[in-house]
């Protein structure tokens, strides 16, 4: 009888032993009907972590999990029985089953799903906090006033709002001063050119974070005493480096801690079996 059957084969570049098994996998693809699905372990850091010494990994629905130097037989012998039969030598069962098998597995994706993605939502939420502010404006010109007072309610609780530190738009004051349009509006650019380099760029150290936020508390401590009153180009520049100092000390800081957590959360996805107690 002709069994359908998920399979996923983890490799990498330059490995011998993951060609033989995918043409094994290949010729028995026909006869048990599988769906094969390679996945190179270099393109997820957390998947070389746990594979990266066992590889070839052959993972069958059901749970059966083959690796290293694959046999045909091995899989027929799989392929044509119960999955819950003979479980491979060295490897344990350790699964869970039922509504709590899926939430764990539900969270984890979820985690997963926001460590891979955290800087999309980061630079979202900072765009949208940075946007509102200039839409109120937009809106109060085109007579949209009470989603403009909205704005203008929810934004007077984290800033004075004092229309000589605001800029107009359309005749209209901005929801957020000056200050910290260029604050809000640096972390949002710069967060987006950190995707390009999140790979490599390091945290930057504190001694030149003080060096890039001291011209803001300088500037902003003489106008709070009413020894020298700030411009607008003012308040841009020291914004906009307060801004940049923050990205560049703390969205490297972060990265490295979601790369952690991308790590843990899939070994957790690939803990259905373990190696004499070691995850794979």
């Amino acid at each position: 009888m002709r069994l359908s059957c998920r399979v996923t084969l983890y490799t990498k570049k330059g490995c011998h032993l993951c060609e033989e098994a995918k043409e094994l996998l290949l010729g028995l693809q026909r006869e048990y009907d599988l769906a094969i699905a390679e996945v190179d372990i270099e393109s997820d850091k957390g998947l070389e972590k746990i594979y990266g010494s066992l590889i070839p990994v052959v993972a069958l629905e059901g749970g059966r999990i083959f690796h290293s130097k694959i046999t045909e037989s091995q899989l027929r012998q799989a392929l044509g029985e119960p999955a819950s039969k003979a479980v491979p030598r060295g490897m344990k069962a350790t699964r869970m089953r039922g509504r709590g098998r899926d939430l764990v597995l539900l969270l984890n994706r979820l985690i997963l799903g926001i460590a891979n993605h955290w800087l999309l939502l980061l630079n979202s939420a900072v765009g949208l906090y940075v946007g509102l502010p200039m839409l109120a404006p937009l809106l109060m010109a085109h007579g949209q006033t009470g989603l403009s007072r909205v704005i203008y309610f929810a934004y007077g609780f984290v800033c004075h709002q004092v229309p000589s530190r605001s800029f107009f738009i359309a005749g209209h004051q901005m929801a957020m001063c000056q200050r910290d349009v260029a604050i809000y509006g640096s972390i949002f650019i710069a967060g987006l050119g950190f995707n390009l380099v999140r790979r490599r760029l390091k945290p930057l150290s504190w001694h030149l974070f003080v060096v890039l936020i001291t011209p803001m508390a300088v500037d902003g401590t003489l106008q709070l005493l009413g020894l020298l009153e700030s411009t607008p180009l003012r308040r841009l520049i020291t914004g906009g480096l307060f801004g940049l100092a923050c990205v560049l000390l703390a969205f490297p800081y972060l990265e490295e801690g979601f790369q952690e957590i991308r790590e843990e959360a899939t070994e957790q996805l690939n803990k259905a079996y373990k190696r004499e107690g070691e995850p794979i």
